[in-house]
């Protein structure tokens, strides 16, 4: 009748020692697997803010350059030096050519 468990025939050392064991791997187990998912839900976080920032860096960089190619194309549109170089089919020397397209060149420089 008194066979509830194997162990507890033993002396009160060794059940006092297996309790003890089982306390033990039972609040280690449950440390362990909260120390996982709080770790786990954190890294989740993280990598989200980390992939946000990215995004909005890059979203900004791209906004940037749209920026900066609105203002050339502006720029080309309303500057009659650019409009007469870009229509322009010869010019009568290769030096004029070279100073058209120098000057073109110096302005598309200063817009970026």
């Amino acid at each position: 009748m008194r066979r509830i468990l194997p162990f507890m025939k033993h002396s009160i050392i060794r059940r006092i020692i297996v309790i003890f064991c089982l306390i033990l791997t039972i609040a280690l187990l449950s440390s362990g697997a909260f120390a996982y998912f709080y770790s786990r839900y954190a890294m989740e976080r993280q990598i989200l803010e980390d992939k946000r920032q990215s995004l909005n860096h890059t979203a900004r960089q791209l906004d940037y350059l749209v920026n900066d190619i609105k203002n050339m194309a502006l720029t080309v549109y309303v500057d009659q030096s650019m409009q007469d170089y870009l229509l322009s089919e010869d010019y009568d020397t290769y030096y004029d050519n070279y100073i058209n397209s120098r000057d073109v060149r110096i302005k598309s420089v200063y817009l970026v």
